[in-house]
């Protein structure tokens, strides 16, 4: 009885972590960078500006500590969010074993926000640096996480299938930052890859919730 409550309570915190994780990265990114852009003095545009331009101190004074901000708490929200993910373990070891790889390259990619936070663009080719493993991890976590939860029975297979969609911009990305073929807007480009994958967050964080009331 007492293992059944023990278990019962340890996966009843894991449900808060992922769900407060999801939140904080969210709710306190799009918060902060919103600020970060209201203070931005010169005209800015997702065809023109990179999204670490809030970032840059030299370009936005009063407002790139806040983007820097967003980027770190939205790195620590992923690693709580991320952590939830245990409660999708099952008893086939195949799937825990591909939704163990898909936490692991989650915390790696949550820490490459964080770095890219604290290392903005004022810090030139290491923020550059930083700024690829982000997209390189960000581009494995979809990957990964395609590939654990499109099988996963209570698990809508269409946000498995939207996790291929934002890979391919991912990696759309990185495939145009390392050619000479600049006939797409890079910047755009980047912009759409990031946004599009804070709604995967969302769906992941709404079906936690839900399956948290039904737990």
């Amino acid at each position: 009885m007492w293992e059944l409550i023990e278990m019962n309570i340890n996966r009843s915190l894991t449900y808060f972590a992922c769900i407060l994780g999801g939140l904080l990265g969210n709710i306190s990114y799009f918060l902060c960078f919103f600020i970060s852009l209201s203070l931005y003095p010169l005209p800015f545009s997702p065809v023109n500006n990179w999204m670490s331009d809030l970032g840059n101190s030299s370009y936005n004074p009063q407002g790139a500590i806040w983007f820097n901000i967003a980027n770190i708490l939205s790195g620590v929200g992923l690693v709580l969010f991320y952590v939830g993910f245990s409660v999708w373990y099952g008893e086939e070891g195949k799937q825990n074993f591909l939704m163990k790889l898909t936490q692991v390259a989650g915390f790696l990619n949550a820490f490459a926000i964080v770095m890219v936070g604290i290392f903005s663009e004022d810090y030139g080719a290491f923020h550059g640096v930083l700024a690829g493993l982000f997209f390189h991890t960000n581009l494995v976590v979809l990957i990964f996480t395609f590939l654990a939860f499109r099988s996963l029975p209570q698990f809508p297979k269409w946000i498995a299938r939207y996790c291929l969609l934002v890979a391919g911009l991912n990696l759309s990305f990185i495939v145009f930052s390392f050619t000479v073929f600049y006939m797409f807007p890079l910047p755009l480009l980047e912009w759409m890859t990031v946004v599009a994958g804070y709604p995967l967050v969302g769906l992941f964080l709404a079906k936690m919730i839900r399956s948290s009331r039904q737990g």
